[in-house]
């Protein structure tokens, strides 16, 4: 049975774990320091109102956290201004909301030409 890779990171990592690829730990530091770089400029590309948010705001928040560190790929999206919107909205009880679901979007317009 194949077990189907979401993206092109699962592809990696499951041809890496089947041929018994040696890590080159360069490459894994270049990485890691890739990422705390996009994670740091998250912070400031995310208005300062975003980091100390409360309530429906902070759910909004963890989920472009969630979404932004997800994969290399999805990063790259933020840092280029891909916008975001929410789905998959969860509400207790009360009406709170207590979870959510972050993706990119991208507008395409199709112009028809009437006669």
């Amino acid at each position: 049975m194949a077990i189907l890779e979401r993206n092109e990171d699962d592809r990696a990592k499951r041809f890496a774990i089947e041929n018994e690829v040696k890590i080159d730990l360069h490459k894994m530091v270049y990485y890691a320091a890739y990422y705390q770089g996009a994670l740091m400029a998250a912070k400031e590309l995310m208005p300062y109102a975003k980091w100390n948010a409360k309530g429906d705001d902070r759910v909004y928040r963890d989920a472009e956290l969630a979404l932004i560190t997800q994969s290399k790929r999805t990063m790259e999206l933020f840092m280029d201004g891909t916008p975001i919107r929410y789905r998959n909205h969860e509400r207790d009880k009360k009406g709170k909301l207590t979870k959510c679901e972050a993706y990119f979007y991208k507008e395409q317009r199709i112009i028809q030409e009437v006669t």
